[in-house]
């Protein structure tokens, strides 16, 4: 677990990290294979995303979410771990995802109830999976994880989405505070 964690903080140090690079991202080799794309880049209308204002209103905080999706997870003879990633599929491939992520400001809060949704073109569910509930007073607002998915298969053409959602103890909805998109090809 501990090597998944390192290569995690590695790949996204590379992905977006430019004062452990010392480069810009734009310059970084890792963007022609990696595209971690905002919400605003991929065209999404901003009346499916909450505003800050809603998010801060239900969770006391804006999370900072990062998430990366392997492929493949491969531990090596030489103990290294190879991952995939991955934000492009094929109709009909089956796969079992890898969700690499990494959380900074948190809510501060005894039960901090976090939840993985994928949903299909068409906005249907395909895959619900509740992680478990993080202390974010004892443990700190920072944090990263890895959860392995159930096998998923892309039968639509379109756009995928990854979304993470949390909530508290003392709201009732969860709030989605990232996500990522798989776009599925004919």
């Amino acid at each position: 677990m501990k090597r998944k964690a390192i290569a995690l903080l590695s790949t996204l140090c590379l992905l977006g990290s430019t004062p452990v690079l010392g480069a810009p991202v734009e310059d970084s080799f890792f963007k022609r294979f990696v595209k971690v794309d905002s919400i605003l880049e991929r065209g999404m209308s901003t009346a499916e995303t909450p505003s800050d204002g809603d998010v801060i209103a239900a969770l006391g905080a804006k999370p900072n979410v990062n998430m990366i999706v392997s492929e493949q997870v491969r531990e090596s003879t030489t103990n290294r771990i190879s991952l995939t990633p991955f934000t492009s599929v094929k109709k009909d491939q089956k796969v079992v995802p890898h969700l690499y992520y990494m959380i900074d400001n948190a809510p501060t809060t005894r039960t901090l109830i976090s939840q993985i949704t994928v949903l299909d073109p068409r906005n249907r569910e395909v895959f619900t999976m509740d992680l478990d509930v993080v202390n974010t007073i004892s443990r700190g607002t920072a944090f990263v994880g890895i959860s392995t998915l159930d096998e998923i298969t892309f039968d639509r053409v379109g756009e995928y989405r990854i979304q993470f959602h949390m909530k508290t103890k003392n709201t009732d909805k969860a709030v989605r505070v990232g996500h990522i998109m798989i776009k599925v090809t004919p």
